[in-house]
């Protein structure tokens, strides 16, 4: 995967993002909640960072399940690294 594809979904949302910040993208209201408490703790960046890889990774391939991170391709990956 090359990165300047992620710096393109990254830009582009930002954009989009900035031209509307009144209107939220996260439909339901409980997980906007949850989202904005991650993202707003200042204790922890982490998790952030941890937020926005997922979101990143299901925008570039939406097939990806954020919520396994540790497949067998990505283990071996972090082997080789």
């Amino acid at each position: 995967m090359a990165t300047d594809n992620f710096s393109k979904i990254l830009d582009d949302s930002y954009k989009r993002a900035g031209a509307q910040l009144g209107k939220s993208f996260v439909a339901g209201p409980d997980i906007r909640n949850r989202v904005e408490a991650v993202a707003l703790c200042l204790k922890n960046r982490a998790g952030v960072r941890a937020l926005l890889a997922g979101l990143l990774a299901k925008v570039h391939n939406r097939k990806v399940d954020i919520r396994k991170p540790y497949t067998r391709s990505s283990i071996i990956l972090r082997i080789m690294i």
